[in-house]
């Protein structure tokens, strides 16, 4: 009797747990998943970066016509990450700027004469 309740319970245990197939099924897509959380975070954290949010916020300033604001904003960037590849554009958008003042400028001198 005790040997029969023994074999009974053994299989029992041994019929309760999961196929390998579905295990290894479960494990491929953990690792997907984790591959996927990687990316993402990556992703996060260029699109947070400091000297990227500051070109966003320089552009939107220029879409405002706040030209002041975007000018020292993107002032501050070229000051605090020189060498970031936001500075190119922000460089780019500086001398635009700067153009588009100097003609300004030139306009309302033609204007006053």
């Amino acid at each position: 009797m005790k040997v029969l309740f023994v074999l009974i319970i053994l299989v029992f245990l041994i019929a309760c747990g999961v196929p390998q197939a579905e295990y290894d099924k479960v494990v491929q897509r953990a690792d997907s998943l984790q591959t996927a959380l990687d990316a993402a975070k990556i992703d996060l954290a260029e699109l947070t970066s400091e000297p990227d949010m500051m070109l966003n916020e320089a552009k939107l300033f220029l879409s405002k016509d706040k030209i002041e604001s975007a000018r020292l904003t993107l002032e501050a960037l070229l000051i605090q990450y020189p060498t970031a590849y936001e500075a190119t554009e922000a460089n780019q958008l500086l001398a635009d700027l700067n153009a588009g003042v100097k003609q300004e400028n030139a306009d309302e001198a033609n204007e006053n004469e």
